[in-house]
């Protein structure tokens, strides 16, 4: 029976540290996505308002 609660105790453990560093994972791995798209974002607002300017002039002319 000793033996028993210490195998629950150890695989408790066990899968409690692997859920944890796939989480951790996980969240490293989304911040990576959200990061490369913010990075991405900034030229995109860029063109958009070179175009905007060029839409303006053309207008103009």
């Amino acid at each position: 029976m000793d033996l028993i609660k210490k195998m629950l105790v150890v695989l408790v453990t066990v899968a409690s540290l692997f859920s944890f560093y796939a989480g951790s994972r996980a969240i490293v791995a989304y911040n990576t996505r959200n990061l490369v798209y913010t990075r991405q974002e900034a030229p995109l607002k860029i063109v958009m308002e070179e175009a905007k300017i060029e839409r303006m002039t053309m207008k103009a002319n």
